[in-house]
């Protein structure tokens, strides 16, 4: 239906080998559950995501560069990749319309997703917001925003930026609790 929320939770919940509801995703895992074979190549760029019809058997291949060494950086990349995946790729399978496929990242996602974020075209802002979506789910991240004592250890809650955080609580309509030496003055009577 076009709800890229529901395909990272449906992504999470069949794919994700009982880490449904957990913070910390295990994206290596889940690439594997999803038959994206991880390789780390050395590239041109930083990642590269390659998809073709092998005589009638899909094969998805994803490379990383070993210069991403970021796991934050990392981790992102792969959601971001993921979100290729299952926005991308595996229509054109299940219409048998896959012939071949290259998407690459010359740059870290995430270092583009935080420093842009715009102008970017709708396939990328499409796996970027799957990428958001996968990593920091809107249920889990107002619980836990809710429940946590701030940015900080929400966004060491799902080992993700602070920035990306930042970012997903502004997508979700969550605006930043208040920290101790902003709130605002208690009134007292005289």
């Amino acid at each position: 239906s076009g709800d890229i929320e529901t395909l990272a939770l449906l992504v999470r919940k069949y794919f994700g080998d009982a880490q449904t509801f957990a913070p910390r995703l295990r994206l290596t895992e889940l690439c594997a559950q999803a038959g994206v074979e991880l390789r780390h190549d050395s590239l041109p760029g930083l990642a590269r995501l390659e998809a073709w019809d092998a005589k009638g058997q899909y094969r998805v291949l994803c490379s990383l560069n070993p210069k991403l060494t970021n796991v934050r950086e990392q981790n992102y990349a792969l959601a971001h990749i993921l979100g290729h995946v299952f926005l991308d790729l595996h229509p054109k399978m299940a219409k048998g319309e896959l012939q071949r496929s290259v998407f690459e990242e010359t740059q870290s996602p995430l270092l583009r997703f935080l420093q842009s974020g715009k102008g970017l075209s709708a396939q990328e802002a499409a796996a970027d917001a799957f990428a958001c979506a996968l990593l920091l789910p809107r249920g889990m991240v107002r619980k836990a925003y809710a429940t946590l004592s701030g940015i900080e250890d929400t966004a060491a809650f799902f080992h993700v930026d602070r920035q990306l955080l930042e970012v997903r609580l502004s997508q979700i309509g969550i605006s930043r609790k208040p920290s101790a030496a902003v709130q605002a003055p208690v009134k007292t009577t005289a």
